[in-house]
């Protein structure tokens, strides 16, 4: 934690032997010049370590080079000094802050990579079911084509049959009509036939009535 590795530094351990083949390299870190009596001894350089066999992967090809920058600065010559405590507490912050940041991205885009996979998984999946829908939305279609066709040949058929039944229908009024004028035309001449025959008697009943009158035996022809 932070309150190990600052009390980890702020101990002060002598340097490590340069005879040493796992001592680790000195940290040049810049600072501001320092008095001549405060000035720390020369550093005195070593050869480099091996790398580190103990390297924690993140799962995106790259290593955790956080313990790396903590065993160098445990490895490096402490100073007493609160300037550079500060400078090193800050250092420590910053690095671990950006190293937090990096971690919160890369889990961030991982989900994202995630959610995107079992998307496209979905789909994959789905598609047999897609094509299905699809097949029956077609037909669906084509159907619904053929009974408009269907209905509109039937109501074309009832058309013609109303347009039938509407000449039948006239031409039987008219048939009545006819019948009736007939009718009435048969019964004015029996009428007329009537009246005829009634004035043919009076016509007879006057001439002999005017023969009587006469003579008996020649009757007078009319001049």
């Amino acid at each position: 934690t932070n309150l190990e590795v600052v009390r980890l530094l702020a101990i002060s351990s002598p340097p490590a032997s340069p005879l040493s083949p796992w001592s680790s390299p000195p940290l040049r870190i810049l600072f501001p010049p320092l008095p001549p009596i405060l000035s720390p001894p020369s550093p005195v350089l070593s050869p480099t370590p091996p790398p580190s066999p103990i390297q924690r992967e993140v799962g995106y090809g790259i290593t955790d080079s956080w313990d790396e920058i903590v065993e160098t600065l445990q490895g490096a010559p402490v100073s007493t000094d609160t300037e550079l405590g500060g400078y090193v507490r800050e250092f420590e912050t910053r690095v671990r802050q950006d190293m937090d940041e990096i971690y919160t991205r890369l889990d961030d885009e991982q989900t994202e990579r995630q959610l995107l996979a079992g998307r496209l998984n979905m789909l994959f999946r789905d598609r047999r079911t897609h094509a299905y829908t699809r097949q029956l939305m077609e037909t669906e279609a084509r159907m619904s084509r053929e009974a408009w066709v269907r209905a509109t040949d039937a109501s074309d058929l009832v058309h013609g049959e109303v347009i039938s039944l509407r000449t039948t229908m006239l031409d039987h009024r008219r048939s009545i009509e006819t019948s009736e004028s007939r009718t009435a035309l048969q019964g004015q001449i029996t009428a007329l036939q009537r009246q005829a025959t009634a004035l043919q008697a009076q016509v007879t009943t006057l001439q002999g009535q005017q023969g009587l009158a006469g003579d008996p035996t020649q009757p007078e022809l009319p001049e």
